[in-house]
């Protein structure tokens, strides 16, 4: 029986996605195996030539050890093309440009977290799950990089074809990542590095693990897959021994396999996700403290408080107000 990919997400982006993003994730969920990781809602900060920040989202980075990185923006409705310029209901968009620029920022984000080349080759795509490319007009450039719905039926001929023909970033011959190292990167402990940007939580370092594969027995796959359970269930009661359940492995295998990719134990870890999501949230005033404490998975806002108060030195509303998030 074929495995599903590794899929990571949060619960609530993904609640709020659109029906062609959701029909675009099924498809990955039923068509690609277990060498594949997907990840949804990929957001980051990069900077152009001109050292300005331009804030930027991959609906869906597709990464396989053996072929490189898809990225794809993923669009429900039909684009039209006149002279050479897109629109979508008559408002200029052109989402070949925009996965385009993506891609290249993603590009320089991992050769930064790296500190060299990347090893694998990028190429990106667009994505309209509800059309055939029969529906479009546009020139041959961009069509080669229409991901439509007969395409959907098998994707990953066509993806590895892509990546494999069409990659606009090469692999870099001489990088010494590793596979662990990407996958480190792409689902890590630590919160951005707001001074040089990065992908939602940049930052694990000093863990040095040499792979050439996902790894012979799986470790480096099944704790990053476990770490995404983690990342998607934050506001419900977690146990290890579940978690471990549903990767098929023994609690005691899932906790060495985890502290050797991320250098902490799971339940470690899943304090330092929950207190991030915290402050995430909290930096946000819309979002009233009250709230935030069962979106995180703490019993109650009590704790969340006085958790707060002991890590920071502040309150919860001292510290929104420092951040300038004050309504």
């Amino acid at each position: 029986m074929k495995k599903a990919p590794h899929v990571f997400f949060d619960e609530e982006t993904l609640r709020k996605s659109t029906d062609s993003e959701k029909a675009f994730l099924e498809a990955m969920e039923r068509k690609l195996d277990d060498n594949w990781f997907v990840f949804h809602s990929v957001r980051f900060t990069d900077k152009d030539a001109h050292d300005i920040r331009h804030e930027r989202e991959i609906d869906f980075l597709l990464f396989n050890p053996l072929f490189g990185f898809l990225a794809v923006e993923v669009k429900g409705r039909r684009i039209v093309c006149k002279d050479g310029k897109y629109s979508i209901d008559g408002r200029p968009c052109n989402p070949f440009a925009q996965i385009r620029q993506s891609m290249y920022g993603f590009a320089n984000l991992l050769r930064h977290q790296l500190k060299s080349g990347v090893p694998f080759r990028i190429a990106f795509a667009v994505a309209f799950p509800f059309c055939r490319a029969g529906d479009f007009e546009m020139p041959l450039r961009d069509k080669e990089a229409l991901m439509d719905a007969g395409k959907l039926q098998n994707p990953e001929t066509w993806i590895t074809k892509r990546i494999r023909d069409n990659a606009s970033v090469s692999a870099a011959q001489d990088a010494t990542a590793s596979v662990s190292d990407i996958l480190r990167i792409l689902a890590p402990t630590s919160e951005p590095d707001d001074d040089v940007g990065g992908i939602e939580t940049f930052g694990i370092k000093g863990i040095e693990m040499r792979m050439s594969t996902i790894d012979r027995h799986g470790s480096a796959a099944r704790a990053v897959r476990a770490r995404g359970y983690l990342r998607a269930h934050l506001a419900h009661r977690l146990d290890i021994s579940d978690v471990a359940t549903r990767l098929g492995c023994s609690p005691r295998l899932l906790q060495i396999s985890y502290k050797a990719v991320y250098g902490r134990s799971m339940r470690e870890d899943l304090t330092e996700i929950r207190f991030g999501k915290a402050k995430r949230l909290l930096a946000d005033a819309r979002i009233p403290v009250s709230d935030i404490a069962g979106r995180c998975g703490y019993d109650s806002p009590a704790h969340l408080m006085r958790l707060f108060k002991r890590r920071t030195g502040m309150t919860m509303l001292q510290w929104r107000k420092s951040k300038g998030a004050a309504p």
